[in-house]
Formats: structure tokens, sequence, C-alpha cells
């Protein structure tokens, strides 16, 4: 199966998320997976260039190392505000390009803006959307006046939704509220992965080595490479 994933962050250096996980898992199994993703850090970078063109990352792999993942970055704006109107329309041409050119059987969203295009052109031309949520992105607009615009886009992308996947309950009420359907809106939980902790292993001298008590709970700390050129 093809599987198009649509978000609007940085899915090469942001750290491994919910969707990370499962595209990989979902690569391992056989199935295609690109995404088309944003570099939302830009402003974090040197402002010394005015746009960034479009980008095509191969054999991309954050968490299982024999999987690969295309990512297209496509062109963006580096004017702040700005950067939505030219991400509205790089976006709409690079999934309208993807639509023809890798044909996906479903499109999965992250986003806002780009999940609306997405939902919308999935509508068109008959491919199943789904919409993924691991977080209420309209309360993370920078710009409080937009967040009021988010909700109403993230509205119309649940109508145009075959289904509505939460990360937990709570999600799952709020994405409800904006009209999505209770039936067809469900909660997939993060999970742990019992292959790296394994909750066998004896800690018992880890803990005497750093006077850590037996009712004390320890959260391991992970260094992720990143599987990109």
């Amino acid at each position: 199966m093809n599987i198009l994933v649509i978000q609007e962050s940085n899915w090469l250096t942001r750290n491994p998320h919910q969707q990370h996980h499962l595209m990989e898992r979902l690569a391992k199994c056989g199935h295609s997976i690109r995404v088309i993703d944003y570099d939302i850090d830009w402003k974090k970078g040197s402002r010394s260039r005015l746009s960034n063109p479009r980008s095509v990352f191969e054999n991309v792999h954050k968490i299982l190392p024999d999987v690969s993942i295309q990512v297209i970055r496509p062109l963006s704006l580096n004017v702040p505000v700005l950067e939505y109107a030219a991400l509205l329309i790089t976006h709409r041409q690079e999934i309208i390009r993807q639509i023809d050119e890798y044909k996906p059987d479903v499109i999965i969203g992250f986003g806002i803006l780009n999940a609306w295009i997405a939902a919308r052109l999935a509508r068109r031309y008959s491919i199943h959307f789904i919409y993924y949520w691991i977080d209420a992105l309209d309360t993370l607009i920078h710009e409080r006046l937009f967040q009021m615009l988010g909700r109403i886009l993230e509205k119309q992308t649940i109508r145009n939704s075959i289904k509505v996947i939460a990360i937990n309950k709570k999600l799952r009420e709020y994405a409800i509220n904006l009209g999505a359907n209770p039936e067809s809106t469900i909660v997939i939980g993060a999970g742990i992965d019992l292959d790296t902790f394994n909750p066998t292993i004896d800690g018992s001298a880890i803990r005497s080595a750093y006077a850590i008590r037996q009712d004390d709970i320890v959260l391991p700390l992970l260094r992720f490479k990143r599987g990109f050129p």
C-alpha cells in the first residue's frame, strides 16, 4: 500500500514522535511511505535566504535502521506570516504531484494547513484521508489571531476525513467537540517499545550505584541517531 504522510513539522530533525514509529513499522511490513514535511524551525537558523528550494531526502529512518522512507520538502518562503501563504501554494502543488506520480492509497494528515489541503484533494480524487491528532495544534499557533482560523480549518478537515485518530482520550474528546464522528474517531496510544525498554531487566545494580531507592521511578533517556545523509 502507498501511504502519503502530510505534516507541518521537520521530519528529519524533530525527535521521533508517534508518526515516526508508526510509519517506520509500516514500512518494515512492506508498505511504501512518502512524507511531505515543512521545516518549521527555519527561524532558528540563518535568515540570509529568502526561500528554500524543494528538496527530496532518500532512505530516511530515525528508529529502524532497515527501513527507507522518502521525505519531500516543498519550496518554502522564509518570511514571517507570508510563510503560510507560500505553504498553501507549494504544498498544494506537491500533494497534487504526489497524487499523480505516487498514486497513494491513503493520505494521513498531521498538520493544519497542509492537512486541510490534502483532505480536500483526497476527496476530489477519491482517496481515503485520515486525520491523525498528536496534539491540539490550533492551540500551538504562535499568532493568536490565527488560532481561530486554525480551528475552522481543523473542523473542515475533520469533515473530509474517513477516520480521525488521536493519541489519547482527551484529544479524542477535543476532536469530537470540533465535529468528529465519535464512531469513526479512535485512540491509538503511544505505547512502549518492549524491545528497547525491557521490564524484566534487573536494575538493582544501577540503583545501588546511583543511590536510587527501589520505589523511585526511573525514566531512561535514549539518544537517537538520525538516519539520513
